[in-house]
């Protein structure tokens, strides 16, 4: 081994001992490194302490105190009104109470006692119920009372108010026997047949019995409450066995005058309509059922007479009038019927006097097809015209008397059929796909009892003699004339 080699090998063992000591000395680094960061972690977690307040400064029982975006974390404070939480910080504690706002604060490294002073929510507290023959605050009420305001009333597109409060108050059960406008005979009830004087709530507006509220504008409401059992409806007696439904109406404000317009316009329709049979389904099915009766394979209908039936099928009938396929359904009521809406009112006052006055009309029209009003003379037509109106002054003669005067009125204009509309949906469903009508018409002849054929007459009506209503058409459209006459149906 020469001095050469020697040299080599020192110097390659003097790099593998720096090597070591340099990886040596970062794996220390980054053990003292690790654990430096568990020890900080440790330390991050402080203990919170603090009381929680009223705005008078009295100790809330019952606060929650939770980490703000960690749900699971979080404690009550006690009889006292304190809590403690161990935390990491910084960190963002939330703060809620029933009846106040809700308040979050951040905790840093520097705070571990805190004082939290919490907010009354005023809106929920101011928010009233009316009760008997007063007003109490909602969060006072003890008794079981539901209630509606305004704005909710005001979202039903109804034009009877007491049919808009169907699913809207808990307890209050609604039944409507009938669609026909002005005609609804909407029935409201709390606590069902409860005692023999019989089934209705008491309903009072404004203090004043009402026997019902169909024709109030809901424009003019400002809230309606019901009470339900014994506790709320104690002081009405007997009369309030079945509930009392109280309706408070709009009244002024002190202010500036305030002017509130709106118009509406909808639509209404069936919500459902029955599927109907074709002509020629319904020609060989009469067939069969009295085939099953022992009558022959064609006893009503002809083999020509399905086959001129069937010709539906193609889109060109050869015998439309005589053998056609009526849609009775959309003969008898039109796709659907219009309803307008409108109110103005004002409202204002000064510190004597404050007023609230209302206007209101509905229109709302009827679904059936019927003539011209030029042509039979008079109209036919399901419809309901209202006008409504109201006038509630407040004056005040001081601090302690104050005397009002409430002045409302309704005008309704109903108009309807000459027959019952059960009739006519009767007939809607019942009348034969097969018979022909509903109106005479001049381009096809007729034969009267086997005699020679004639020419009809126009707009007359056309009657299906095996049919117990004859024509819903004509009960429809002249009415007048099946009483006039007493034609039997």
């Amino acid at each position: 081994m020469n001095m050469n080699e020697t040299k080599k090998r020192i110097l390659f063992k003097s790099r593998l001992c720096i090597g070591k000591s340099i990886l040596l000395g970062m794996f220390l680094l980054l053990s003292i490194g690790g654990y430096a960061n568990e020890f900080l972690d440790v330390a991050s977690k402080v203990p919170v302490k603090g009381l929680v307040v009223d705005e008078n400064g009295e100790p809330l029982i019952g606060v929650n105190v939770i980490v703000k975006d960690s749900p699971n974390t979080g404690t009550i404070t006690d009889f006292d009104g304190n809590f403690s939480l161990i935390v990491d910080v910084p960190v963002t504690l939330v703060f809620s109470y029933l009846a106040y706002d809700t308040k979050e604060v951040k905790v840093t490294k520097n705070i571990s006692s805190l004082r939290i002073q919490m907010n009354p929510n005023t809106e929920l507290l101011e928010e009233v119920v009316v009760v008997a023959y007063g007003a109490q605050k909602k969060v006072s009420v003890t008794g079981s009372i539901a209630s509606v305001d305004n704005k909710e009333l005001l979202k039903t597109s109804t034009a009877n108010v007491a049919s808009g409060l169907s699913g809207r108050l808990p307890g209050l059960a609604v039944m409507q026997s009938s669609g026909e406008p002005g005609r609804e005979n909407v029935n409201l009830f709390l606590r069902g047949a409860a005692t023999m004087n019989g089934m209705s709530p008491l309903i009072l507006v404004d203090g004043i019995p009402y026997d019902n509220i169909s024709n109030i504008d809901p424009h003019e409401i400002e809230n309606i409450s019901i009470l339900k059992d014994a506790s709320a409806t104690a002081v009405f007696g007997v009369r309030g066995a079945n509930g009392v439904i109280l309706v408070t109406t709009q009244r002024g404000k002190k202010g500036s005058v305030q002017v509130n317009a709106s118009l509406e316009y909808s639509m209404q329709q069936f919500a459902f309509k029955p599927k109907r049979v074709n002509s020629w389904d319904y020609a060989k099915l009469r067939n069969e059922s009295l085939m099953n009766e022992g009558a022959g394979e064609y006893a009503e209908f002809s083999k020509e007479d399905i086959e001129l039936f069937e010709t539906w099928q193609t889109g060109n009938p050869e015998d439309p009038y005589w053998h056609p396929n009526q849609n009775w359904q959309k003969i008898l009521f039109k796709s659907f019927a219009p309803m307008i809406k409108g109110n103005v009112n004002l409202s204002g006052g000064s510190d004597r006097v404050q007023y609230f006055v209302s206007t209101g009309y509905v229109n709302q029209g009827g679904i059936f097809n019927t003539e011209k009003k030029s042509f039979l003379g008079y109209n036919p037509q399901s419809s309901l015209n209202r006008y409504n109106f109201r006038s509630n002054i407040d004056y005040h003669f001081n601090s302690k008397i104050k005397a009002f005067v409430n002045i409302s009125n309704s005008v309704e204009k109903v108009n309807s059929p000459n027959v019952g509309v059960s009739d006519i949906f009767i007939g809607s469903l019942t009348h034969r796909p097969t018979s022909p009508g509903p109106l005479s018409d001049t381009s096809y002849k007729l034969q009267m009892s086997g005699e020679n054929l004639v020419d009809s007459h126009p707009n007359r009506i056309v009657a299906d003699p095996l049919d117990p209503l004859k024509s819903a058409y004509g009960l429809l459209n002249r009415g007048w004339l099946y009483k006039r006459n007493k034609i039997k149906r």
